[in-house]
């Protein structure tokens, strides 16, 4: 982490005589009140993923993490490479030699805490408790090494707390004390070094509300009760430069995520608001919360829409700082801005265009081929893209599905349960038994991994810690990131169909395919509505594209069952209503056009249109097609004559002697 993301530590007086000594951090219950601890060199590297014990028969040494296939100890792992590397469980199962531990004391060294300042033992014990025990380090050479210099740091500069200098200043103390190479003490130790003071500053805050900087892991993830590693931005205040509105907005802030009306998203939304605020007030000169009038607002919209541009979200950033302002004075967090009102009811309106965009079919396609259906690909991905191109979850909701979001209907089959913080609900849906399968397969493999308290089905490997028994999710721009790169590996890169570019970080298009596939499957809206876990019709019917050829097979599928109940009804000519739906189909009518107002409804009668008023028969264009349709009616009174089906023969002489007449019909008159 760059330096310049490091806050300043605060300081920590000396004790008065006789006094308590400086406030106490909170320690971490466990091994770190110990005086001393041991320094063990383990042979090998133990990295966070590591866990287990050696595979051959008899040995319990811990395993080794040379390679991730292969779970053998140190001593084992070598002479399995010694023996050309061959099967690693048929290699295991054979008897082998104990691994000597040779000089295993001359390894073993240990840090006392007595021999330090009371204050700097309790900043070690507080980090070093803090960061192990939620897994974020594993205690790999470079920590021990840094744990070492620290304690070297203390004694060397006599120094009573790590407050006493600034964190820029023990960095370069400890890369002066470091004995190894320079490039070493950049990769491995100084990334440990930074974090170490970057937390030891958390701790010490003793009110987090009334800092400037928002620091939101490790402090107010824990203020707010967040979830295990649930991610979020930090909330630099002090880009607002005017403290009569930096204050009132921090107290408001303040009181609406203890009260839980607002969220931290949102939040950071008004920092960043009112930062652009209160650049417009520096520019223009403004020092006084008296002078902040809705004509001085109105002139900071114009200057925002000339520099950004009239867009949503311009405008949506501009009706939220005015709503915010508004609450400001109302509340009396500022009672001496100089308007209640600074957007009226109707002013700068910010309309929301839903634009959904499934994926394009040959995309599907290569999706399915290249990714889903592919052994190469990491099999936690894809069944998590399985997932989505099954049941469309947001990013946020399947980065962080519960484990036991997977229920049996006790027919072997499977249902999905889980709750949508987006829209405050549960969703549940069923989803196909080789997918439910699958993924009751992936629940039962974590939790052997990381064991039966674990929460997460689909936890991040990189950002866990199997060493700790502890499970963290992916993030949702991590994830994203993935699955760019894993359509760019596969050459997923644009649509032939539509000539778009694709990205694979795109995940939310799957929940659009789905929408728009059930609907044109035949679901109704108010089923997609349920499956999708929408909480109104509006929602819905954004996803929904009605496709062309779904309103021609629902045609057919119209002609199909009327033609069916009327044969099963012994009715053998043609339902003039088919006829009439099927020439509604058409843009032009056989022998001209329909001048219908939209305001009157067509009465069906045997022929529709030859005998409609506001039939408009054209101007010699039709008469080729009028020729062909007479020699047609013509055969059709002759066979209907010579059958001796008088009803037939009757209606096609009528509609011929209206074909003859049309063409001196007019247009206004009114139905018969």
């Amino acid at each position: 982490m760059p330096s310049s993301h490091i806050p300043e530590v605060p300081s920590r007086e000396l004790p008065e005589p006789g006094s308590d000594g400086p406030p106490a951090l909170p320690l971490i219950d466990g091994a770190w009140s110990q005086d001393e601890w041991a320094i063990l060199d383990i042979p090998g590297r133990r990295l966070r993923m590591s866990s287990g014990v050696c595979a051959v028969v008899d040995c319990l040494s811990p395993r080794f993490d040379g390679s991730e296939e292969v779970s053998l100890c140190h001593g084992h792992y070598w002479r399995w490479k010694r023996d050309d590397e061959p099967s690693i469980a048929k290699w295991a199962a054979r008897p082998h030699r104990p691994v000597m531990k040779k000089n295993l004391p001359l390894s073993v060294r240990s840090v006392k805490f007595s021999d330090l300042p009371p204050a700097a033992a309790e900043e070690i014990r507080y980090v070093f408790g803090f960061k192990l025990t939620n897994g974020d380090w594993t205690p790999t050479p470079a920590l021990r090494q840094c744990l070492e210099l620290l304690f070297e740091l203390v004694l060397t500069k006599g120094a009573w707390s790590f407050t006493d200098r600034r964190f820029e200043d023990w960095i370069l103390f400890a890369r002066q004390l470091y004995r190894g190479a320079d490039v070493t003490f950049e990769r491995s130790i100084a990334p440990y070094l930074r974090t170490f003071f970057s937390t030891l500053n958390r701790g010490l805050i003793s009110d987090p509300w009334a800092e400037n900087v928002w620091l939101w892991k490790g402090m107010f993830d824990r203020v707010m009760g967040a979830g295990a590693y649930a991610s979020q931005p930090n909330i630099n205040w002090s880009r607002i430069e005017q403290d009569w509105l930096r204050e009132p907005l921090k107290a408001y802030a303040r009181q609406c995520l203890q009260g839980s009306t607002r969220t931290w998203a949102t939040i950071h939304t008004w920092s960043d608001s009112f930062f652009r605020l209160s650049g417009h007030l520096s520019l223009i000169r403004l020092t006084e919360p008296e002078q902040l009038t809705r004509k001085v607002f109105l002139g900071f919209l114009e200057e925002q829409r000339a520099r950004y541009g009239d867009t949503g979200n311009m405008r949506q950033r501009i009706n939220t700082t005015a709503h915010v302002l508004m609450n400001l004075k109302l509340e009396e967090f500022q009672p001496r801005l100089a308007s209640e009102i600074y957007l009226r009811s109707g002013e700068n309106p910010a309309i929301r265009i839903r634009n959904p965009r499934p994926w394009p079919k040959d995309t599907i396609t290569q999706i399915e081929s290249r990714i889903l259906d592919s052994d190469r690909v990491d099999p936690q991905i894809r069944l998590m893209l399985r997932f989505c191109r099954w049941a469309g979850p947001r990013v946020s909701e399947l980065v962080s599905l519960p484990i036991d979001s997977l229920v049996e209907n006790g027919k072997g089959g499977y249902w999905v349960e889980y709750w949508m913080p987006k829209v405050s609900r549960f969703r549940r849906f069923p989803i196909v038994p080789e997918l439910g399968r699958d993924l009751a397969a992936e629940a039962l493999a974590v939790r052997a991994q990381f064991g039966s308290a674990t929460t997460l089905l689909f936890p991040s490997l990189g950002r866990s810690n199997l060493s700790a028994g502890i499970a963290r999710p992916w993030s949702a721009a991590g994830f994203r990131t993935r699955v760019q790169s894993l359509f760019t590996e596969n050459g997923i890169l644009s649509s032939a169909i539509t000539g778009e570019l694709i990205s694979g970080a795109d995940i939310h298009r799957f929940r659009h395919n789905i929408g728009t596939e059930l609907l044109n499957a035949g679901w109704t809206q108010q089923q997609v509505m349920e499956f999708l876990g929408h909480v109104s019709p509006t929602m819905t019917a954004a996803y929904a594209k009605i496709l062309d050829e779904t309103l021609n097979r629902k045609a057919d599928e119209f002609h199909r069952m009327v033609q069916a109940d009327r044969a099963a009804a012994g009715i053998s000519h043609t339902d003039p209503r088919v006829e009439r739906l099927r020439e509604m189909l058409t843009a032009v009518l056989p022998a001209g056009y329909c001048a219908l107002p939209a305001s009157k409804t067509c009465v069906v009668r045997e022929n529709p249109c030859l005998t409609c008023s506001f039939h408009v028969p054209g101007d010699g264009e039709f008469d080729a097609s009028r020729s062909t349709y007479r020699a047609q009616l013509e055969r059709r009174i002759a066979e209907a004559a010579a059958s001796g089906h008088h009803a037939i023969e009757e209606i096609n002489t009528r509609i011929l002697s209206a074909l003859d007449g049309s063409g001196t019909q007019s247009t206004g008159a009114v139905h018969e």
